[in-house]
């Protein structure tokens, strides 16, 4: 009786197999992988935030007032009294620019808004410009004798979508919260 030659390689059937199997799997990993880079993109833009906004914490607790100008990056914004915004541009990470301002009274709270880079998700609107460029809004605001800080947005298809935000970072209009005290994800 003869021997069967043994098999010494995959048939296509099987190669044709597993090449499914990886382009599923590539299928699901790949926009898992951008979404989380993206929101690591956001997350590190927030984590370089925090000097300045307990920088801002310190005066105002210190002062008794909002200061009238901040330093981020050896770049100094002041803080227009008119009601408006003041805008620097600054090259830190993804952090493309800053605009600090108020909605309706400095005295009882303000805003900084951060202009981040995110690739690989797109926008429109203003304040950002470009395809690739969100808004985080940070807020500070005296209530009842404390000084309390949102994190958030606003509305406008141009700030960055909740999806991208930490848990702590889901107030829907920063703006309105820093004049006025209200606003959906906002603290009280």
């Amino acid at each position: 009786m003869g021997k069967k030659p043994s098999k010494l390689g995959f048939s296509l059937i099987e190669l044709l197999v597993v090449i499914a199997i990886v382009g599923v799997l590539a299928a699901i990993a790949v926009p898992a992988y951008q979404q989380y880079r993206t929101r690591a993109v956001f997350i590190s833009a927030i984590s370089s935030m925090e000097g300045t906004i307990n920088e801002l914490k310190a005066k105002y607790q210190s002062k008794g007032v909002f200061p009238s100008s901040i330093v981020f990056n050896g770049q100094t914004i002041n803080l227009n009294v008119s009601g408006g915004w003041s805008y620097a541009l600054t090259n830190v990470g993804n952090i493309i620019g800053l605009q600090y301002g108020y909605n309706s009274n400095a005295a009882t709270g303000v805003v900084l808004w951060v202009l981040v880079r995110a690739p690989g998700i797109t926008g429109t609107g203003n304040p950002p410009t470009g395809a690739d460029t969100y808004t985080i809004g940070f807020g500070l605001r005296e209530t009842s004798g404390a000084l309390r800080t949102a994190c958030g947005g606003s509305q406008g298809s141009s700030y960055t979508p909740f999806a991208y935000l930490p848990a702590s970072c889901q107030c829907a209009d920063v703006g309105t919260w820093a004049a006025n005290g209200t606003g959906t994800g906002c603290p009280p």
